[in-house]
This record gives structure tokens, C-alpha cells and sequence, in this order.
């Protein structure tokens, strides 16, 4: 199974935190399973994608995201998956 429309607003929400909401540095992921219902969270820091802080201040701002959101989504699309037999 791919991830579905919960894991894509989990992967939104969590590239919108400020940065203050986990180490700089660290990219982590949450995988909750209760029977056939699988819950997914991603935080990451944007900084990590190339030209995504396109002002170098080391800061994202909404703009800079909004502007990034396709190649960022699709570059963790290509890197992340979720299968089940």
C-alpha cells in the first residue's frame, strides 16, 4: 500500500513547524500501526533541500515553501514509501 491522503497532510504539517519543534539538524519519522489503519508522520528540515531558502538567510519562510512545496514533496516521494502485504 502507498501512502495515502493522512500521510501526505501529516508530511504538510510537519514541513510547516517552525523549526523550533525539533533539533535543527534531525529528520525523523513516526509510523503508528493499530490494525489496518497506519498512521505516518515525517519531520524534516527544509533547509536540508537545495534552493528551497532561496534568500540563504537560513530561514523558510511561507513564500519560499509555497514556492518549493512541488520539488520538495516529490523529492521526499521518490526517497519514501510505505508497502504492505
Amino acid at each position: 500500500m502507498k501512502h495515502g491522503p493522512a500521510a501526505v497532510a501529516a508530511l504538510l504539517v510537519a514541513a510547516c513547524l517552525p523549526a523550533a519543534a525539533h533539533d535543527l539538524y534531525r529528520s525523523e519519522s513516526r509510523i503508528e500501526v493499530q490494525g489496518r489503519q497506519v498512521k505516518t508522520v515525517l519531520t524534516f528540515n527544509l533547509l536540508d533541500f537545495p534552493g528551497v531558502d532561496q534568500d540563504g538567510d537560513k530561514r523558510v519562510t511561507q513564500p519560499e515553501f509555497d514556492a518549493a512545496l512541488d520539488r520538495v514533496y516529490g523529492a521526499i516521494l521518490q526517497h519514501w514509501s510505505l508497502d504492505s502485504n
